[in-house]
């Protein structure tokens, strides 16, 4: 009896919803007919006209994301605990505990898939697990494997990551400048690296098969992925788009203390949305006083002081005496040989070592001018024996120079970068975050090729090395920050610390609410086309 009661209540509450619409877009109707004719009549007036009618203002969104979780279990795929960890993403995990969400753990540990998931290109000892995929590839001639295809595809493209953060350090790969395509990143591999080529498609045919033999799959609700390069990441957002489930990217950022956690359906790795908001920093930034743009800019000062870079301590100072009795000191930031900010990101650059070169001979026209190379020190401990390759490739070059460029090229590893950033009168780089880090000290870095940050104002973007040769010669180097430009950062990493970035800790659920939440959906009402009725007068206000 309480079922049919509930239902014959709902019923009442919809005919008089349904009522309400009808004499507000009457309403809407007269006022444009009859006085109005003359207004341009826009999807955003709409909007803000139906947000008073019917409430759905800002303020009773915000209510709704402080409002206690939903009831509703969502259903969410985790892909893995390894690099989703409690350590880097607390807040995530607390606010799956705190939503009792139906959590899915993709890759468990201690298992074969979990051993395949960190090979990172290297699947040599794998070989023998993935023979009956090898079996299906081997056999195929350049140009059928080059256009095997997978949920619409070509494979080549969800493996070139992969494949060339396990081979990119080679010689036949950084003796010129590769493009960034799959199609030639294919060619060459084919040539010189086979093994790894077949290994790496292997591998996708098995993720593949493996993320669709996940149960209900298609049922989830959300999927969270990490940084999105590695095949396992490729392969399942490659299946997650002919679905209905929402795929979120996360990733940690530069200060330790927070993560990137975005909805898409490619890496994260230098290729953040935040490239795209800088209508909304503008927007944002003029719509507050001057003292609330000082409490943000403060908090997001105190974000990078107090950042923990989890793979790189910096060393201590030392004395710097080659720097002394030159008028320019430029300093270039290097970064690892293979990592997926430069093959996965947004940059044109994927073959470093070249372009390197390039810059470093661009700056050296500078007769006045001290070049320091601050290569990664991540590359050593990620190499081992091979030890730091980008400093080894660069030390050989140098020996090549002539006597009067090799004396003012100086190549380092373990050194203090704030102590640089001091000493320097420029930064260069490819898309290194530490161009942030040094925008924050004044500088407007050289940003070559591409990178996330690119777009906040703050540096000076270049398309090639070719650009940066002319720069020099013509002297025309801008190297340090207008106030103006430097407002500007400070409103752009306020955005990105306070907005668009998650606290690893602590977080408020709301936000995360925010992001991970099933969209709401709104039922289409069932109506005769001749219960809204458009005159004339109302369509010439809408031509």
């Amino acid at each position: 009896m309480k079922f049919f009661y509930l239902r014959f209540i709902g019923y009442l509450k919809s005919l008089i919803e349904l009522r309400t619409m009808r004499l507000n877009i009457k309403r809407l109707e007269e006022k444009v007919a009859d006085g109005n004719a003359g207004v341009p009549f826009t999807t955003g007036t709409t909007d803000q006209y139906f947000a008073r009618e019917y409430g759905r203002s800002s303020e009773r969104l915000n209510h709704q994301l402080h409002a206690p979780l939903s009831s509703r279990r969502t259903k969410l795929l985790l892909t893995e605990d390894f690099h989703l960890n409690r350590r880097n993403f607390s807040s995530l995990h607390k606010y799956l505990e705190a939503s009792k969400a139906q959590v899915t753990l993709g890759i468990k540990p201690d298992t074969y898939a979990f051993q395949l998931m960190q090979a990172n290109g290297n699947y040599d000892e794998h070989s023998s697990a993935l023979s009956s995929y090898l079996e299906i590839i081997e056999n195929k001639s350049s140009a059928e494997l080059k256009a095997l295809k997978r949920h619409g595809t070509p494979i080549r493209e969800l493996v070139f990551e992969e494949l060339l953060c396990a081979r990119i350090h080679l010689k036949h790969w950084q003796s010129q400048q590769v493009e960034k395509d799959s199609a030639v990143v294919f060619d060459i591999a084919w040539e010189h690296d086979r093994t790894t080529l077949y290994n790496c498609y292997a591998a996708a045919l098995f993720w593949f098969d493996f993320w669709q033999k996940i149960p209900d799959l298609d049922k989830q609700h959300i999927a969270v992925i990490f940084s999105g390069s590695r095949i396992y990441c490729r392969t399942l957002m490659q299946i997650l788009r002919k679905t209905q489930v929402r795929c979120c990217v996360a990733e940690t950022f530069l200060t330790g203390n927070h993560f990137y956690l975005e909805h898409r359906y490619t890496p994260i790795s230098n290729a953040s949305n935040s490239r795209h908001s800088n209508h909304i920093v503008a927007d944002l930034n003029s719509d507050l006083d001057s003292k609330a743009k000082r409490i943000r800019a403060i908090q997001a000062h105190n974000a990078f002081r107090s950042m923990k870079n989890k793979n790189v301590t910096q060393p201590p100072e030392q004395a710097l005496s080659f720097t002394q009795g030159y008028r320019n000191v430029h300093l270039i930031l290097g970064q690892v040989i293979n990592d997926y900010s430069i093959i996965s990101g947004d940059g044109t650059v994927l073959s470093t070592i070249p372009a390197y070169k390039k810059m470093i001979e661009a700056l050296l026209a500078d007769e006045d001018a001290l070049v320091v190379f601050k290569a990664h020190p991540w590359e050593t401990a990620k190499y081992g024996d091979l030890g730091n390759v980008t400093l080894k490739y660069l030390q050989d070059w140098q020996e090549c120079l002539p006597a009067h460029q090799k004396e003012r090229l100086v190549l380092l590893e373990n050194s203090n970068l704030r102590q640089l950033l001091r000493e320097c009168s420029g930064v260069f780089t490819l898309c290194s975050q530490g161009a942030i880090e040094a925008a924050l000290e004044g500088f407007k870095p050289f940003v070559i090729g591409g990178a996330f940050y690119d777009q906040g104002g703050f540096t000076n973007n270049l398309s090639s090395t070719g650009e940066l040769r002319k720069i020099v010669e013509d002297n025309k180097l801008v190297c340090t920050l207008s106030l103006e430009e430097y407002e500007g950062l400070e409103a752009y990493l306020s955005f990105m610390i306070l907005d668009h970035l998650f606290l690893a800790n602590n977080c408020p659920l709301h936000r995360i609410l925010a992001m991970l939440q099933e969209p709401q959906s709104l039922p289409h009402i069932k109506s005769k086309t001749s219960e809204i009725s458009i005159r004339p007068t109302f369509e010439e206000a809408l031509a």
